[in-house]
Order: structure tokens, then sequence, then C-alpha cells
């Protein structure tokens, strides 16, 4: 028997050389050892073991299998292990009526290799699992004791979820979460590694001591089986020590057994750090990660999705926390088609009694309760018709129809530069700016902080209204202004040609031109006093009640009621009327 005990020690002993080598090698080894623990249990013939190279069928109208008595129940011996093991495991309920039903206090699924021993856990290319039917029905209550609703059936086909708590979908890689989590299984790893190391350590010195007992027990038994007369007069002596061996026999299998299982957890420790480590390796970081895709994503795909932040009552949620969050680099909402053209009937409509648009980059100190909100980055609308109100409507047969403008309804626009434009991409000036209010107003005014109400001009401002052609007043002869106010500390009005004023269609005019200022009316009159600094021509009477002239010239005539010298010449025809060169025109109309 002691080159059989050789045998197994050789075995145990490449299998214990093999924890450090690839997956392949060990598993070869493993081969060896499982026909070792085979022959063992052969040795000692103990337990039953039923096997047939072709089929094993267990039949009855209700099958158990466990450790149980007569009645099915499971007897109270220190705990009971199934284990099935194989390549291929079904189980078929067979019928429209077929139940398959599994029930534990936790329930497991890992998409592993166990490998022959079950002490593996070998991720492989196929690792999956695949659910398929009908209706799928998911359903996480919190309860104690008993669940208080029944996981049933919805009834249709479709995938019901159902969460008392949290529900969470996530698609996400990660870099220094997933580095860490790596580190912290390592090092649990290396914990479990020393610990299994010196299990293994421990338990070969109980196989060793056990096989060095029975390699004893059978050099006596040799012995005293040297000859027939030997085992005639010895067979007290044999028998004694045949019962010793059937005593130690299930004391070595059970230590070879937990020998193997200790170098077999061993093996597998190692083979785990050694993967852990080249998948820490591979991890990316820095610029690699955050600039390159991660291939993480979610996709919900349906005819109608609705995204509700309800109570199991469904009622819509408005205490603090509750709320629909949506955080990311981009956010798209699209109504196109495949090719990127818009939808023809497509709509997007945002309803709410406050929405809030922003920019905004908050940048919080360290207390966490104070920092500093700066308003950043751009809002863009790009459409053809861009339309704000605030509009009330009455709803007739399911339409809403205009109603009137809502009372108080304001538009509010606050920044240091706001810019209208209507210009081409070649910084053409087209198109149109219509502001239109029955009260205008436009100033640069600083105002009060808290009621945003005037309260003096901005120091420093400036207006600018410019234009090639531009209409104050009138938008055409049936449409202007009843007054018209100009009032300043200066006042500066400037033309390069001509400018006009004029009243009661031209019948009183003021005119700038050529050089010239011309004055006429059907009657004109100036008041104060008067300092004409050049020639004067008068070409009509001149009337005076008191006039001190230094140097009187008469060319054709002089005339008083005491003085009379020349002959009298009537006077040229008067020139009351000045023709005005200006005339009111329509503003153009806006075609666009």
């Amino acid at each position: 028997m002691g080159y059989i005990f050789d045998d197994w020690k050789s075995v145990l002993k490449d299998f214990q050389d093999s924890v450090e080598k690839d997956l392949e090698e060990i598993r070869r080894h493993k081969v060896e050892v499982q026909q070792l623990k085979a022959e063992i249990m052969n040795e000692m013939n103990q337990g039953r073991y039923i096997r047939d190279e072709t089929r094993i069928v267990i039949s009855a109208p209700e099958v158990i299998i466990g450790n149980v008595d007569k009645s099915g129940c499971l007897l109270n011996q220190g705990g009971s292990t199934i284990i099935l093991r194989g390549n291929q495991i079904g189980l078929d309920g067979v019928g429209e009526a077929g139940i398959v039903s599994t029930r534990a206090a936790s329930i497991r699924q890992i998409a592993a290799d166990p490998g022959m021993d079950g002490n593996e856990e070998v991720v492989g290319a196929i690792s999956e699992v695949v659910s398929q039917a009908r209706n799928i029905t998911i359903q996480s209550n919190d309860a104690h004791n008993v669940f208080p609703t029944p996981a049933v059936s919805s009834n249709s086909a479709g995938v019901l979820i159902h969460a008392d708590g949290q529900l969470a979908l996530e698609a996400a890689q990660s870099s220094e979460w997933k580095k860490t989590q790596i580190e912290q299984q390592m090092k649990l790893l290396e914990n479990n590694k020393s610990a299994a190391k010196s299990a293994a350590s421990n338990q070969k010195k109980v196989v060793d001591e056990a096989f060095k007992e029975m390699e004893k027990l059978f050099s006596d038994v040799e012995a005293l089986r040297d000859s027939d007369e030997d085992v005639r007069s010895n067979v007290l002596d044999i028998r004694d020590l045949n019962d010793q061996i059937q005593v130690l026999s299930p004391i070595l299998y059970n230590a070879v057994d937990a020998y193997i299982n200790s170098v077999s957890v061993l093996a597998e420790t190692t083979r785990q750090l050694k993967a852990l480590k080249a998948e820490k390796g591979n991890i990316p970081s820095g610029k690699d990660f955050k600039e390159n895709t991660t291939g993480a994503s979610i996709s919900l795909r349906g005819e109608y999705i609705g995204i509700e932040s309800v109570d199991g009552d469904h009622n819509l949620r408005d205490n603090v926390g509750a709320g629909v969050n949506i955080v990311a680099n981009k956010v798209n909402i699209d109504a196109r088609e495949h090719d990127g053209s818009l939808k023809k009937e497509g709509e997007v409509r945002i309803n709410a009694k406050t929405i809030g648009m922003s920019t905004a980059n908050t940048k919080m100190k360290e207390d966490g309760k104070n920092g500093d909100q700066t308003a950043e980055g751009d809002i863009i609308i790009t459409s053809k018709t861009v339309t704000v109100e605030a509009v009330d409507r009455e709803i007739k047969d399911n339409k809403p129809e205009e109603k009137a403008l809502t009372k108080d309804g304001t538009l509010s626009i606050r920044m240091e530069k706001t810019s209208l434009s209507a210009t081409d991409t070649e910084g053409k000036a087209t198109g149109s700016v219509d502001v239109n209010s029955k009260v205008l107003q436009v100033k640069s005014m600083d105002v009060d902080k808290d009621k945003r109400t005037d309260k003096s001009l901005a120091s420093g401002s400036t207006m600018l209204l410019l234009s090639e052609k531009m209409y104050v007043g009138a938008k055409d002869k049936d449409n202007k202004s009843k007054k018209l106010q100009a009032v300043s500390e200066e006042l500066g009005l400037f033309a390069d040609k001509t400018l006009e004023a004029q009243q009661d269609n031209g019948k009183a005019t003021l005119q700038l031109s050529g050089g010239n200022a011309a004055v006429a009316g059907s009657k004109t009159q100036v008041y104060g006093a008067t300092t004409i600094n050049a020639k004067t021509e008068i070409k009509d009477e001149l009337k005076a009640p008191k006039a001190t002239i230094d140097h009187v010239e008469a060319k054709s005539s002089f005339k008083s009621s005491n003085i009379s010298d020349g002959i009298p010449v009537p006077a040229p025809p008067a020139s009351a009327n000045l023709s005005a060169k200006l005339k009111v025109e329509d503003a153009p109309k806006d075609n666009s």
C-alpha cells in the first residue's frame, strides 16, 4: 500500500505547486486530485455512489431531494447542502400552467464559471443572464416578516419593474472609483491569500500525519501477514489493525479533502489577484479617460415615454427633494427624422409655473454654504419665428383661443449690454426690428435696487438713433404724433444740406440751407433785444416807433413829415413767402 500513498502525496504536492500557474495548468491538476479523492473513497467503501454512463431517471408524481425525513421536512442536523454541477442544467416547468419557483432568504445569480470543484469564479466571454418571457415582473417591496403585496403579473406583454425604495439604472465606466475598488478588493484578497496559505500549510501537516499513521497501520498488517501461518496466529491483531484502518480512513479522506479545498481556494485567490492587477493596469485615466468615449450608454425607446415624480398613489410629489433632475455635459431634445430634418408636426413644450434657464457658474467655498454665482456661457435660440408673449386664453372644444393680454404681464431684460440685430452673414443690415406699445420708453436711468423704479439719469449715459432715413413723429399723413417734445440742457440739430422746420403745411417756415437762414410766414415777429451783425436788406415797408441810426442813405427817396428830399418811388413788391424745400414722406412699409 506504500506506493499508493507515495502517488497520492506526489499528486497533492504537484497540485500545491500549481497555485501560481495559469488556469489551464491548475485545472489539469484538479482533475488528478479529484481522481485521488475517488480512490480514497473507494478504499473507504463509505457513502453511496450511483452512476450510469447513459442516464439516471428519478420518477414520481412528487420528487423531494434534500436532507429530509420521510415526510419531506428538512432534518435539523446542522444544515443541508444540495449542489447541482454540470455543463448544462435545465429546469423545465412543462405545460401551459408549468411553473418553476425558487424561494430562499437570498437568491444570487452570478454568470461566472465555478469550475469542476465549485471554488472558481472565472468570467468568460459568454458571461450573461438571459430572461425571456411574454411578461416579466421585477418587484422590490420594503417589507419585514411578510411581503404586503404579492408579486403578480401585470397581465400584459411587457416588463414591469417596481421598487418601494431606490431604483437605479446605471451604465457608467469609471476610472478613479474603479481603481479604488480594485485596490480594496486586492487588499482583501491579499489577506485571504495569506489566510488560505496558512490554512493549506496547517492542513498539509494534518494530511502528512494521517498518511504517516495510515502507512504505519498498513505496514503492521503486512508484517503480521508475512506467511499463512502468521495470518492464522495473528488473526486477532490483524482484525484490530483493520478496525483502526477503518476508523482512520474517513479521517484521512476528510483531511485530504480539506487540504485540496484549501489549496483550490489559494489557487483561485492567486488567480483573481493576477487578474485584478492586470485589470487595474488597463484602466484608462487622465485625458485618455476624459476625452475618449467609454461606450457606456442607456437607451429608452418607446412610442410613449413618461417620466413622473409621483408616489405609489399617483400623487405628484411637491416635498423637498422630489423632482426630475437631469445632469449632463450635453443635453439634446430633438423632434427630427433620422436624416436630421425636422418632424413636420414636431413639438417640444415646457409648462410650469416657474421656468428658469441659467448658465450661471457656481463656485462654493470650503464651508459649503457660501460662494459665488457668475453668469457665463450662452443661450442661443435659432428659429424662423420667435414669440415671447403673456396672453390669457380660453378653451373651446378642446382648442385654446386667445382671450386677452395677461394683466400685469411684463418682459424684463437686464444686462450690461443688450443688442437687437437684423444683419445678415455678411454684416449688412436687413430685415426690421418692430417695437409697438401704448407706452414706449427708451431711457438710460439708474433705478431703485429693490423696486426697480426710475431713480436718476445714468452718469455718462448716451443714446444714439441713426439711420440713412429717419422718421420721427409720423408714419404717414394719417398717422402722426399729436405732440413731439424735445427737452435738454443742450439741444443740437445738425444737417449737411438743409435744416427746415415747418408749421401748418408750410405756412410758417424756418429754413437753413446753402449757408443761408430764412424765416417766412404770414406774420413774423421778433421779441427782445435784437442785434444784426451783417448787411440787412428789407424789401418791404419798415415801421418803427423810434430808430437811432448813425448814417442814413436813401438811394431813391427819403420822406418825412418835416423833410422831403427826392422823388418818392414805390417800393418793390413784397416777398413774404418762403418756398419750402422738404415735404412730408410716408415711412416705408414693412414688407418682410
